[in-house]
This record gives C-alpha cells, structure tokens and sequence, in this order.
C-alpha cells in the first residue's frame, strides 16, 4: 500500500503591501517620526501639528488620530495681515505653518503665558477673555475663520495679554515668532498690515470701555447683538431675519453683565417682537428697532 503522498499547505494571505514611490522608507528617531517616501511624510507625536508645506506633512497626534486637509495659499490671501499679498508671495509661508486642533472648550494659551506663536483660524471660533486678579472674566472679541491672533505678542516679545479658548472644536495654523518675523523682513507691508489690525482692535476696546461707563445694559445688548450680526447676516436676502448661534452667557461675558440681567433684557426685547431666542440662538427679527434700542 502506497503512502499517501505530501500534503498540500494551506496558504496564508498576508495584507497586501502597499509601495509609495516604489521605495518605502521608514526612519523612526527621538522624536518619533516615520518617513514614508520621499514626498509624503507622517509625524507622529504629542503635539497635533501638521506641516504644511511642498512636502505634504501630517502630524498624527497619539492621542487623537486627526489628519486635517491641506490650506492653500489662496486661504492665506484672506487672512487681513496678508490681504495685500498674492498667493505666490505666501507660497513659502505655507512650508512654516502647523495645523492645529482644538476641542470645545480648550484653552489655547492663557493670559501672562509667554508666547512664540500667532494662529490663524481655518475653521471654528475663538473668544478672546481677559481674567481679573478676583477671577472674574471679561470677553473682548470672538473671531471666526480667516481671522488671526496671537500676533501682537510676536511684535513686541512680551507674555500673552489675554486668554484664547475655542469656542466650537477648532483648527488653526501656527505660525512661530521667529518664522513670522523672517517673512517680514522679506514683505514688509506686512508690518503695515498688522498694526492696522492692532489699532483697530484697540478701538474696538476702547469703544468697549466706554459702553460699560455710560450706557446701560440693555443699550450694550442691542448694540452686541448688532455687531454680531454683521458677521452672519445673508446679504442675498437682506430682509431675512438674522440668527447668531450665541448662548446667553457667551453674550453675558461679551457685553460684560451678568447672565441674568442679560436674561431680562432679551426677555424684553422677545416682548417687543425684535428678536427671538432658542437653544444657544438668538434670531433678530427687526434689525431697524434693534438698531433703534442700540442709540439710545
């Protein structure tokens, strides 16, 4: 009787491979990068940083796996410090950025922190807060997409003058001290730019300053709510109601009262029909009366 012949092995298939540049590279050092290729590079590290530039960097964080899209140099055109310069000129800029992600509610840096970076935001909000000695919290401003800050400390080397907190989960692009102040020297019409921002910006306090000594509460709700307006009124339909996803404490701490007196001033403005208020909304109904409640 013959022995029954070798049997034939069951293969094992293996996940195929997958080649980037025919050539995979993989180099891991100190500070955990992998290098895939020669035009394709993955960071993996603690920071949630993503380089963008000609060699389409991502920065994975270990914590929250995140790869976010590329920001063109056209985004950058939008941003008010850059406006006067075309997308070529800010080309070598995109190469100094990192993407950055924030959670609802995360602080980005808090007021006296030393600073070495400027953000500029691509999606999200920020509210910008200043704290006194006794704790209590004063909003300055709430800046959306295409807007930046952060920069005056780049100008002047001094700590941070005030705290940024994202308002809704958030991305940003940082860009360091040191990399700004290099692109100045080659654009210099950028300096011009950035202090333009800044003494706007610092009339915009000073006009804040001077609601909180002579007008009351509800003259400063009206006029709040109209500036806030501006950002999201639909210019294509002009006599739409406009509706600011805002809750009652953000605007407490806009406005500089407590939630309650704020409370009772929506509440009177709801009587008279100007506006309407929901979940963390506030709809303007009568632009015109509100404008009307704001001079007095």
């Amino acid at each position: 009787m013959r022995s029954p012949g070798p049997q034939p092995t069951a293969e094992l298939e293996l996940a195929p491979e997958i080649a980037i540049n025919s050539t995979p590279e993989i180099a891991i050092g100190s500070t955990q990068e992998i290098a895939i290729g020669s035009t394709q590079e993955i960071a993996i590290g603690s920071t949630q940083e993503i380089a963008i530039g000609s060699t389409q960097e991502i920065a994975i964080s270990s914590a929250n796996d995140i790869i976010l899209p590329m920001v063109s140099a056209d985004f950058l055109t939008t941003v008010p410090i850059f406006s006067g310069l075309k997308p070529d000129d800010l080309k070598p800029l995109t190469g100094k950025l990192r993407r950055r992600g924030y959670q609802k509610g995360e602080v980005i840096f808090h007021q006296d922190d030393p600073a070495d970076r400027m953000h500029i935001i691509v999606d999200g909000r920020i509210r910008i807060s200043i704290t006194s000695d006794d704790g209590r919290e004063k909003d300055l401003a709430i800046l959306k997409s295409g807007e930046c800050f952060g920069e005056m400390a780049l100008l002047d080397g001094s700590n941070r003058s005030a705290t940024a907190t994202a308002v809704d989960p958030t991305q940003t692009l940082a860009l360091y001290r040191d990399d700004f102040m290099e692109f100045l020297q080659i654009h210099p019409g950028v300096v011009t730019k950035t202090t333009s921002l800044l003494t706007s910006r610092l009339r915009v306090v000073n006009q804040m300053l001077g609601d909180l000594a002579f007008l009351d509460v509800p003259t400063r709700v009206a006029k709040q709510l109209l500036e806030l307006s501006e950002a999201y009124v639909d210019e294509s339909a002009s006599d739409a109601p406009v509706e600011i996803p805002m809750g009652q404490d953000e605007l407490a701490r806009l406005v500089g009262a407590s939630r309650e007196t704020i409370s009772r001033a929506l509440n009177s403005y709801r009587r008279l029909g100007i506006l309407s208020t929901s979940h963390r909304r506030i709809t303007i109904n009568d632009p015109e009366a509100l404008e009307r409640m704001a001079s007095f």
